[in-house]
């Protein structure tokens, strides 16, 4: 008989009786239908011969009696396999687990004589470091409190402040295996008295101080140590892949996700995309509870209807609806990419979603400060009287910045400011320079907002001594940029005009106060309504002090944008 796969002879196996081998490895006959195959061993002709296997086709000239010897034996090797599957995941499973030291310490030790004289020597190996450690304690330290009172006997003055070792004697006939090979080095048991007056803990322990490198660790911690290596560096990989915050770890549900990964122990199959933005999303009971609590306040305290459209960087059109009564949730967002949104459309889903909240449980509807806004907002209250419509307090104040920043003199100063910080930061080798004398940058103003314009110039201003002191050092004055004719040598002159630097100055006191008003207003940590009106007359006191002479030009702005806007009822009656 030829040799099987695993260099054992064929009779080892029963399956070699009803079939042979064929050259190679992976080929073989059957004895009955005297079919050749490919691809296999012989367990791959016990399945042809048992005829109950998808993988091959079954024999037709088997006798029944081998049949069923066959299925008999292939159904043997599975169970085998199975229980050899099962010992390895317990091994795991204890290797995972701390060692459980009470179940051996309850074993009696019988071993031979070789093994007993090796834990004898072990003990007396161990005794005598320790009697080396107390004499180099003793000779550090001198001797201890109880030695110099109460000698060496144990006729201690406290008897329950004994120094005893904590080796448990094994219930049986000998000492515990674990007991046996400490000796002397176990725990030691908690006096129940108090320690004398004068002693300190080196008359209690000289060891009370160990080394942490001198402790040799356990198989089981280092075996952890391992493991947590290898998850903290897939849970790192994880975060720094997906581009996902740091900080992101501090999150509750992050550390939930952990435990619940753990509880669920391995082959457990994660959720997917489909599951994360399906399942999961549409029955997150958690969710809806919270959004429920806050729901049950609407019928005591009313809410506030928002609502906030912008458009995104691929020009798709999204409206916004939100609600607020003790804290700002979210409601529904409309796609309106393909709708106009004139008037009629956006009062439209004002009463779409007004019927769906109810229309007792809202005080007013806010939104932004756009004509069609505006004119939806005037039909709603004459539909509906009971509730108040209110524009956005912190569009009308960016509004009223908006049109500060129109006013020709403001306009030319923003427009030089604009053209340094261009310059610099379009040059590499001049913006190194500037954050070498300046030490940081400045921020640039938008073509947008003209609160990022005011931003802007406010940190020009804190840069100046900077800007001029770079404009005049050798660096710049010998390089390139500084020849006569260039646009480096049309900055620098800009830089020193004093004209320019008043301008901007100015500028800037003048629009802090609306800007200060603005960040209240934007702030969402406490409610401003009610403090509103007496910010903007503050404001206006304020202007009216930084510029006496154009001081009157932004009055008249807040006076025809916030009139004309902000003067509701509901916001006068909390003036009062």
């Amino acid at each position: 008989m030829e040799p099987s796969r695993r260099g054992q002879p064929q009779e080892r196996n029963i399956g070699w009786e009803h079939g042979k081998m064929l050259g190679e490895r992976h080929q073989f006959q059957c004895n009955y239908c005297h079919k050749c195959f490919k691809g296999g061993g012989v367990t791959r002709l016990k399945q042809h011969l048992a005829g109950n296997s998808r993988e091959i086709s079954a024999c037709s000239e088997c006798p029944p009696s081998t049949r069923q010897l066959m299925r008999k034996n292939l159904a043997e090797i599975k169970a085998a396999k199975e229980r050899a599957a099962k010992q390895k995941a317990e091994v795991e499973r204890q290797a995972a687990e701390a060692p459980s030291y009470h179940l051996m310490e309850s074993q009696e030790v019988e071993g031979p004589d070789e093994e007993a004289q090796i834990q004898a020597a072990m003990r007396a190996s161990l005794d005598d470091r320790w009697q080396q450690e107390v004499a180099r304690h003793r000779a550090r330290f001198g001797p201890s409190f109880f030695e110099s009172g109460a000698g060496s006997g144990g006729s201690r003055q406290d008897p329950e402040f004994q120094r005893t070792t904590s080796v448990r004697e094994g219930e049986g006939r000998g000492r515990s295996r674990i007991a046996s090979i400490l000796g002397g080095f176990g725990g030691r048991k908690k006096s129940s008295g108090g320690i004398p007056p004068g002693a300190s803990i080196h008359d209690v322990d000289p060891h009370a101080f160990h080394r942490r490198d001198s402790k040799q660790q356990r198989v089981d911690t280092m075996w952890k140590k391992e493991k947590k290596k290898d998850m903290w560096r897939a849970i790192g990989s994880w975060f720094h892949f997906s581009h996902i915050p740091a900080n992101a770890a501090d999150n509750t549900y992050y550390k939930s996700a952990i435990s619940a990964i753990q509880s669920a122990g391995p082959g457990v199959d994660p959720p997917g995309p489909k599951d994360i933005y399906g399942e999961l999303l549409d029955n997150n009971e958690e969710l809806e509870n919270w959004i429920g609590s806050y729901k049950s306040k609407w019928p005591t305290y009313g809410l506030t209807l928002m609502c906030d459209g912008w458009t995104g960087p691929t020009k798709r059109a999204i409206i916004n609806f939100l609600t607020y009564c003790d804290t700002k949730t979210f409601h529904q967002s409309v796609d309106a990419s393909d709708k106009v949104h004139n008037a009629n459309y956006i009062l439209r889903l004002m009463e779409e979603v007004i019927d769906q909240i109810g229309e007792e449980n809202i005080v007013q509807v806010v939104t932004d400060n756009g004509p069609q806004y505006k004119l939806a907002g005037q039909v709603l209250i004459e539909w509906r009287p009971q509730i108040f419509w209110t524009p956005c307090a912190a569009h009308c104040i960016d509004l009223i910045l908006m049109d500060t920043g129109k006013i020709c003199r403001v306009q030319h100063t923003v427009e030089i400011a604009q053209r340094i910080t261009r310059y610099i930061y379009s040059h590499t080798w001049v913006f190194s320079l500037m954050r070498r004398y300046a030490g940081g940058e400045i921020l640039r103003p938008g073509v947008t907002r003209f609160a990022t314009n005011y931003i802007a110039l406010d940190s020009l201003i804190e840069k100046k001594g900077a800007l001029r002191q770079m404009f005049v050092s050798p660096e710049w004055q010998e390089s390139r940029y500084a020849q006569a004719g260039t646009e480096g040598s049309r900055m620098e002159d800009l830089v020193s005009r004093q004209s320019f630097w008043q301008r901007a100055n100015a500028i800037v006191k003048a629009i802090k106060p609306l800007y200060e008003v603005l960040r209240a207003v934007d702030s969402e940590r406490y409610p401003q309504m009610g403090f509103l009106y007496h910010m903007m007359k503050k404001a206006k006191a304020q202007i009216m002090e930084a510029d006496v002479a154009h001081a009157q030009e932004y009055i008249d702005i807040i006076e025809r944008r916030w009139g004309a806007q902000m003067g509701r009822e509901l916001h006068l009656a909390g003036k009062r």
